[in-house]
This record gives structure tokens, C-alpha cells and sequence, in this order.
């Protein structure tokens, strides 16, 4: 009987209960600034030997959102032949250096792993992915492609319904 009783009681606490929308998921834009490399034609060109700069990587929402932010960021080399997490950024802006000495020449990608929380929204995990493509030398990257620089990446995720 005290069993049925303390139930009775907890039921008017159900009320209290908020309903959320969980499909109400963050509308916000992704930049990743990238050093040390060359991007041309959807790909991100770096000299092996050479340091990938990952400069950081900033959330910002779609015009006239609510503020967002990225939660840590995890790097992951080359997902889909040995899934190695090359590192952990927690603290903005979610920089790291990849180094490309031991990888290999060849084709390559480097996913980046975060939490998106906006306000009013449901919590996102969002997942970029840049397909990487390490030379033996300059010589080795396209005519036509730009100098070595800085680049910056952007990526919109938007609520569908």
C-alpha cells in the first residue's frame, strides 16, 4: 500500500514534464580555416612531410538564429581503412597540426567530429569530412591550382522538416 501511495504522489510531477521537439535540430554555418596546404577542385592538397594546420573551426548561426557553438572537436585520419583519432580539441577554437611525414602518399581524408549546440534547438552531432591528397612534391599538385596558403571551408547544416 505505501508503494501505491508514493507513486500517487510522484504522478502530479509528471506534469511538470516538458515536451521537446528533438527534429528541431541547429540551422548554423561551419568554417574550418586550414594552413599549409593547397585547396583545388573539392580537394585539399598537402606536401608529405608537411604539417596540415587545422587553424580552428567556428559556428555560426544561419541569419537571424540563435547563438551556437561546437563542443570539442575530434580529428579522425583516414576513416574508412584504419580509423585512427589523431586528437582532441575541447577549448575554441578547436585547432590541431596533423602531421603528414608517416601517412603515405596518396589519398586521404580527415573527418572532424563535433557536438553543435544552439539555443532553443536539439543538441547535433555534426561530422565534415575533406578528402586529403599528400604529394611527393610540389610538382605533384595540379597546374592551375593556387598558391600554398590559408583556407577557409564552410559547410551549412539546416532544420528540415
Amino acid at each position: 500500500m505505501k508503494k501505491l501511495l508514493y507513486l500517487l504522489l510522484l504522478l502530479p510531477l509528471g506534469l511538470f514534464s516538458s515536451c521537446d521537439d528533438d527534429n528541431d535540430m541547429p540551422d548554423v554555418t561551419m568554417n574550418v580555416s586550414m594552413s599549409n596546404v593547397v585547396q583545388y577542385d573539392g580537394i585539399t592538397y598537402v606536401v608529405a612531410g608537411d604539417v596540415i594546420k587545422v587553424n580552428g573551426v567556428t559556428v555560426k548561426p544561419v541569419t537571424g538564429g540563435n547563438a551556437a557553438i561546437a563542443g570539442g572537436v575530434t580529428y579522425i585520419w583516414d576513416v574508412y581503412t584504419n580509423e585512427m583519432a589523431i586528437g582532441y580539441s575541447p577549448v575554441a577554437p578547436y585547432g590541431i597540426d596533423v602531421p603528414t611525414a608517416t601517412v603515405g602518399v596518396g589519398n586521404h581524408l580527415l573527418d572532424l567530429r563535433m557536438a553543435i549546440v544552439q539555443v532553443d534547438k536539439s543538441v547535433a552531432n555534426a561530422l565534415i569530412s575533406y578528402p586529403i591528397k599528400v604529394v611527393a612534391s610540389a610538382d605533384d599538385i595540379p597546374d592551375p591550382a593556387p598558391e600554398k596558403g590559408t583556407y577557409t571551408a564552410s559547410a551549412t547544416a539546416h532544420t528540415t522538416k
